[in-house]
């Protein structure tokens, strides 16, 4: 008589199964992301370490929220100082220094990026070199998903006292914003926004399995953009084509970049502003060329009329070395915006080109 299976055994059995079946899906869907996508990203899907860091929202006295600042972090890979911006300690400002302070959304901040990796840093570096330790100080003051207002919020509570002599400001994405779909993406954590520990537990195990997982994160896309736009994530060509039929964000673009110039020069009339004409990647995104160039016409229009005000066009550079071959986009499959490692490379070369060769900085 054949001995029965305890339920014990039983149930052993039947994680091992489900477990090796979620084991296979996964290896499968990295293996099919990476053939679609052309790249290796994803069979190292979650095997990277995380650089998320925590946000805090910065309130006024009735609470309103004027924009959020990372929370400090000893941490070696991505520390976080005591001002909430990315990087080592402020020290009391040097007179024979330039500080220098990047504003700007996620492409200054250094989206899945370390530190050591954002364009803010590699300036820091290469001017620490061709121009001697000392002479600049570079503070990346950058936040993911601000859009102009917030960035303006922020140089009105902390330009003073930090008291920067050159602002270098990357920021058009996150203005041009037309429709809701734009701002159904969350590049970033505000802590404490989940108040339920039950809510707070579901959701935080959610996260750490999308994570680590490409199937789990394929269905995740699936569940909230449906399959179409589950790789890609976003109809940039239906982005585009309603941005240029838009006038208002363009007024408002223009508005509220003033808005900021207005804030900096009255807190110092001589401070020098770069404005940086942010590529995009137009090789794999064609149809995100023309809203990207009205933007840069509006960012050369505004500094026609100030003097202490700069473009810098980093567009060139980096479009020539994506036609060699160098990856210089986090991830052309998925996002024309966001910066690799070797593209901020190329725009800390720009930039410290334009600082050293400009008989305005000093």
């Amino acid at each position: 008589m054949t001995k029965p299976i305890s339920r014990i055994r039983l149930l052993i059995f039947g994680l091992f199964i489900t477990f090796l079946f979620w084991f296979s899906l996964d290896i499968a869907t990295r293996v099919i992301l990476s053939i679609q996508t052309k790249s290796t990203d994803f069979l190292l899907y979650g095997m990277r370490a995380s650089q998320r860091v925590k946000h805090e929202n910065i309130r006024d006295a009735d609470g309103k929220i004027l924009y959020h600042k990372c929370i400090p972090s000893k941490s070696k890979r991505n520390p976080v100082n005591s001002s909430g911006f990315r990087g080592k300690e402020i020290q009391t400002k040097k007179p024979d220094s330039n500080r220098i302070i990047c504003l700007g959304g996620s492409t200054t901040y250094g989206l899945n990026l370390d530190y050591k990796d954002t364009y803010p840093k590699l300036l820091q570096d290469i001017l620490d070199v061709r121009a001697g330790k000392n002479r600049y100080e570079v503070i990346n003051a950058g936040m993911s998903a601000l859009t102009l207002p917030k960035i303006t919020s922020l140089a009105e509570n902390e330009m003073v006292s930090l008291k920067p002599d050159i602002i270098i400001l990357m920021s058009l994405i996150n203005n041009l914003l037309v429709g809701t779909e734009w701002q159904k993406f969350s590049f970033f954590i505000i802590a404490g926004k989940e108040k339920n520990f039950i809510l707070r537990t579901g959701r935080k195990l959610k996260r750490k399995i999308i994570q680590y997982s490409a199937f789990a994160n394929l269905v995740d896309g699936l569940v909230k953009r449906g399959f179409k736009k589950v790789l890609w994530g976003f109809d940039w060509n239906e982005f585009s084509t309603a941005l240029l039929s838009s006038e208002t964000v363009w007024e408002k673009f223009e508005s509220d970049l003033n808005r900021l110039l207005d804030v900096l020069f009255n807190s110092n009339p001589s401070i020098k502003v770069i404005l940086v004409e942010q590529p995009v990647d137009s090789i794999d995104y064609p149809e995100m060329k023309k809203p990207f160039e009205r933007a840069i016409g509006i960012l050369r229009k505004v500094s026609s009329t100030h003097e202490n005000v700069q473009t810098v066009n980093v567009y060139e550079a980096i479009t020539d070395a994506q036609k060699e071959g160098e990856k210089v986009w986090m991830a052309a499959y998925a996002d024309p915006v966001h910066f690799s490692r070797k593209g901020n490379e190329i725009i800390a070369e720009v930039l410290t080109e334009h600082l050293l060769s400009s008989s305005a900085y000093p």
